[in-house]
């Protein structure tokens, strides 16, 4: 979070916090739900549209002083009055997009294994790889409870299957489908850190120009 709202207060960036919509889809293509063209028809749209462009004429902006996606964490209050008097329709946001060589910018977990995904969709593509304790990263799991049987009956992932009633993520592999419902919030969150930062570790190692920078 400290280094998105970093890149996010550059100048020239339109930042997102964590955009729920984006790891819906990209894990949907991930696990083969969605083909890939569709996949990039609708990263296509949402990123420009949903994104960028609504960010840019100060639509939807957050003002919860609480939220890490607070509008302010990245831009004034005169910038953001500015754009909602100058820029009144969307050929106006494209034209200032252009001219001002807007790029956008997502802070985003577990989003490695669809890394491949969006190189392939955006031709400057550039991933900053923040490389994180996995003990801080489990604890930090824990202690928003994504791992609890009540918080997967109620979130949104891409799930697999059904096992005992609880519900299993795409990324547990076959071998521990089984095992799932049985294990503690604490080894599911081991899991799924194990899951994603190998995978980024594996990208970095092959393919240099799927993760660019890496912050250790």
């Amino acid at each position: 979070s400290l280094a998105g709202k970093l890149v996010g207060s550059l100048d020239g960036i339109e930042y997102h916090y964590e955009p729920p919509t984006l790891k819906a889809i990209s894990s949907l293509y991930t696990c083969g739900q969605l083909d890939i063209s569709t996949a990039k028809i609708l990263l296509t749209i949402y990123l420009s549209e949903d994104l960028l462009l609504e960010s840019v004429q100060g639509r939807n902006a957050n003002f919860r002083p609480t939220d890490y996606s607070m509008i302010f964490n990245t831009i004034s209050w005169p910038d953001l009055v500015h754009r909602w008097q100058e820029l009144s329709n969307r050929d106006d946001a494209l034209e200032w997009i252009d001219n001002k060589q807007i790029r956008l910018a997502i802070k985003i977990p577990n989003l490695t294994d669809s890394l491949k995904l969006f190189n392939q969709l955006i031709s400057d593509f550039r991933t900053i790889l923040v490389v994180r304790d996995g003990r801080d990263v489990v604890q930090s799991v824990l202690k928003k409870k994504w791992m609890t049987d009540n918080s997967l009956k109620r979130e949104m992932y891409p799930y697999s299957s059904i096992q005992d009633g609880i519900p299993v993520p795409y990324w547990v592999s076959d071998s521990k489908r089984e095992e799932w419902p049985h294990m503690t919030p604490h080894t599911r969150s081991c899991m799924m850190y194990n899951y994603y930062s190998k995978i980024g570790y594996d990208l970095h190692e092959k393919d240099s120009t799927i993760l660019s920078h890496v912050l250790r």
